[in-house]
C-alpha cells in the first residue's frame, strides 16, 4: 500500500524512511496534496509545508483527498496545523503541537515556522520553531534550572522575536537584557546544549508510527462526513494541479521581457504608472515578508474575486481567455493574486499613514490645486442650498438610479458594482462613507450651474 508523506526540515526524508517505508516528498504547497491524492495512495501524512513565498497547503484539497476515501494525517509543523483545523472533518492529528493548536493553546502559524537550507544539504535549521522553545524552557521548569515565572517571561521574549530571527542565542541575549534573574539565566545557559526538546520532531515521528498502524490496518475508511462542492475556483485549481510538477510551463524568457520593458519605455504615460504599481507591488512583498505575512487561502480568494470583478471576468471561461492574453500559467496567476493579497494587506495596515501623506503626494504630481478648488466650489454651493448631508430624496434618485449614475457618468472606467465593492475599491471606510460622498458629488454637479 503506497504512502505519501510530506517532510522536509522537521524531520529529514533519509531519517524519516528509517521509520515508515512511504514516497516521500518535499514541504507540501498548495496543489501538492491534490497532485498525491491523484495517485490514489492508502494515507497522506502532511508534516511539513511552505507558509510564505509559496501559497500553503488549501484546505480544500485536503477535504477533496479525504472524499476520495484517503486517510490524511498531521503533524509537527504545517501537517499541525491543517489537522486542527480540519480534525472536525476527519483528518488525523497527531503529537502535542496538534492538539496545542487543536486546543486554543497555540494559534499562530509563527509557533512553527522556521527558516531552513536547501533540500540537498538536507534542510539545515537556521532558525529555532516557539513550539519547539515552549517545550524546551517547559522541561527546564520542571527540573528546576528556572523558575515558573521566569520560564513564563522567557516565552514572552521568544515569541516577541521575528520567527526567522528565532534562537536560543538570541533568546538568552534578549533575556540578558531584562530584569529576569542573571543566576536563573547562566543555569539555563549551561542546561541547554544537551536538553533542548526538538517537539516537531518528535510528533512528526510519532505520525509516522500511526500511519504505519494504518497501513497494517485493511479495512477501509469511513465515508467522508461531508459533500464536498464543487467552485469555480476549486474547478481551477483541479486544471493547475493535475499536471505532474515537473511539467510546469517555463517563466517568460530575459529577451522577450526586455522587449516588453522597450516598448513599454516608449510609451510615456504607460511607463510611468506601471512603474510605480510594480515599485508598490515590491513594497508590499517586502513589507510583508519583514512582517511575517502570508497570503491564505481566504485572502487569495478575495483577491481573485476583486480582481475578476474588476476586469468584468465572469466565468471560468473568459478567465482562461485573459490568461492566454497575458501568456501567464495558472500557478505564475496564483503569485499575481498572492501579490495582490499582499497589497490589500498593506493598504489595509498604512491606511492613517496613507490618508495623511496624500496631500503631499497631490502636490507633487500637480492636482492638488485643483481637488482643492473644486473641494472649496462643491462646499460653497451646497452651503448655498443649505444642504451640507444631502439625502436620496434631496437627490429625487433612488439608490440603484445613484449607483447608476455613478457607473455610467460619474466614473465608467470602475464598472459594474454594488456600493460595498465600489467603496473599497476607492478606499472608503465603509457603504455608507461612500453613498454620503455620491450623494454630495451629484448634488453639486446638479445644482452648481441652477
Amino acid at each position: 500500500m503506497t504512502i505519501i508523506v510530506f517532510t522536509g526540515p522537521t524531520l529529514p526524508p533519509a531519517e524519516a524512511a528509517k521509520l515508515l517505508d512511504a514516497v516521500y516528498l518535499p514541504p507540501a504547497a498548495i496543489g501538492d496534496v491534490y497532485r498525491a491524492a491523484q495517485r490514489r495512495p492508502h494515507a497522506i501524512g502532511i508534516i511539513d509545508g511552505f507558509f510564505e513565498s509559496i501559497p500553503s497547503v488549501w484546505h480544500k484539497e485536503v477535504l477533496w483527498a479525504m472524499a476520495q476515501g484517503i486517510r490524511v494525517f498531521g503533524a509537527a509543523s504545517m501537517g499541525a496545523l491543517r489537522a486542527a483545523e480540519l480534525a472536525a472533518f476527519g483528518m488525523v492529528g497527531v503529537g502535542a503541537v496538534f492538539e496545542a493548536y487543536r486546543d486554543g493553546v497555540i494559534e499562530d502559524d509563527d509557533e512553527v515556522a522556521v527558516v531552513h537550507g536547501p533540500a540537498e544539504l538536507g534542510y539545515p535549521q537556521l532558525s529555532e520553531a516557539m513550539v519547539n522553545i515552549r517545550a524546551t524552557l517547559r522541561k527546564a521548569s520542571t527540573a528546576g534550572v528556572v523558575t515558573p515565572a521566569t520560564e513564563a517571561a522567557l516565552i514572552d521574549i521568544g515569541k516577541s522575536l521575528f520567527y526567522k530571527q528565532r534562537n536560543y542565542k538570541r533568546l538568552l541575549a534578549a533575556a540578558g537584557q531584562s530584569t529576569l534573574p542573571g543566576d536563573e539565566l547562566t543555569r539555563l545557559q549551561a542546561w541547554l546544549p544537551q536538553n533542548q526538546v526538538n517537539q516537531k520532531r518528535l510528533d512528526a515521528i510519532a505520525l509516522l508510527r500511526a500511519v504505519a498502524v494504518v497501513r497494517d490496518d485493511a479495512g477501509a475508511p469511513s465515508p467522508a462526513s461531508y459533500v464536498f462542492e464543487h467552485t469555480m475556483l476549486w474547478a481551477s485549481v483541479e486544471r493547475q494541479f493535475s499536471a505532474p510538477p515537473d511539467e510546469k510551463p517555463d517563466a517568460p524568457a530575459a529577451g522577450d521581457r526586455d522587449e516588453l520593458i522597450e516598448e513599454l519605455r516608449l510609451d510615456r504615460r504607460s511607463y510611468t504608472q506601471a512603474r510605480h504599481a510594480a515599485l508598490i507591488r515590491v513594497v508590499a512583498q517586502r513589507e510583508a515578508d519583514q512582517q511575517g505575512m502570508r497570503p491564505t487561502v481566504p485572502q487569495l480568494q478575495e483577491a481573485t474575486r476583486r480582481f475578476c470583478r474588476r476586469l468584468g471576468i465572469q466565468n471560468e471561461s473568459k478567465l482562461q481567455e485573459w490568461l492566454r492574453e497575458q501568456e501567464l500559467t495558472r500557478d505564475q496567476f496564483l503569485q499575481v493574486m498572492a501579490d495582490a493579497a499582499r497589497l490589500q494587506w498593506l493598504e489595509h495596515s498604512l491606511m492613517s499613514a496613507v490618508d495623511h501623506a496624500m496631500a503631499d503626494a497631490l502636490r507633487a504630481s500637480g492636482d492638488y490645486a485643483r481637488l482643492a478648488a473644486r473641494a472649496r466650489d462643491k462646499r460653497e454651493v451646497l452651503g448655498a442650498r443649505g444642504i451640507d448631508e444631502p439625502t436620496l430624496s434631496d437627490a429625487g434618485l433612488t439608490e440603484p438610479q445613484l449607483l447608476a449614475w455613478f457607473s455610467q457618468e460619474r466614473m465608467p472606467e470602475m464598472g459594474d458594482g454594488d456600493a460595498a465593492d465600489h467603496a473599497a475599491r476607492l478606499g472608503f471606510a465603509d457603504q455608507r462613507e461612500f453613498m454620503r460622498a455620491l450623494l454630495r458629488d451629484y448634488c453639486y454637479q446638479a445644482w452648481k450651474d441652477s
